[in-house]
């Protein structure tokens, strides 16, 4: 079974003691490989392991995860233009907000120093978004009303951004 699968039986509360042993194995072998850099892969791959920590672990998965971002943020984030930049993968700015949004959403709070650090790369790519003049994918629309709705974009300020952004993209 994928991460993918599993995290969906993970948030729809089927999980039993073979699922968790299936999300554990799969996590260990996340972990034993390596995470990815193609922002196609990690939007799986992310919050399936913050989840997982969350759930089953001891949370010490989160500071790779944080230490993976982060060094996929210095590598691929041009901070002149405030977006990603992903040599093969056009749509990588939707890709890598919605899964820094998502990961941040399976994350618990109380291990706020790696929480943070997911929140301000994503804040960080949603300022560059909105005042990048580019025109946003369906998914970086939907990871900026997400990150409204978790709190971690200021509901007043990024909430009409994101609703207009998102009828300009029906257009």
């Amino acid at each position: 079974m994928d991460a993918r699968a599993i995290l969906k039986e993970m948030r729809e509360g089927n999980g039993d003691e073979q699922r968790k042993a299936e999300a554990l194995k799969e996590m260990q072998r996340l972990k034993d490989v390596g995470l990815s850099d193609d922002p196609r892969k990690m939007r799986e791959e992310l919050p399936f392991l913050a989840a997982c920590d969350t759930r089953f672990g001891d949370k010490q998965t989160y500071k790779l995860i944080s230490r993976h971002c982060q060094q996929f943020h210095e590598r691929y984030f041009d901070r002149t233009a405030g977006l990603y930049r992903v040599p093969g993968c056009g749509e990588a700015e939707g890709l890598v907000l919605k899964t820094l949004v998502d990961t941040v959403e399976q994350m618990d709070i109380q291990l706020y120093e790696h929480y943070r650090a997911l929140a301000d790369m994503f804040l960080e790519a949603a300022r560059g978004l909105i005042s990048g003049g580019t025109k946003p994918d369906a998914l970086a629309v939907e990871a900026l009303l997400k990150g409204v709705r978790l709190g971690l974009l200021d509901e007043e300020k990024y909430l009409p951004i994101a609703l207009n952004m998102q009828e300009v993209d029906k257009q």
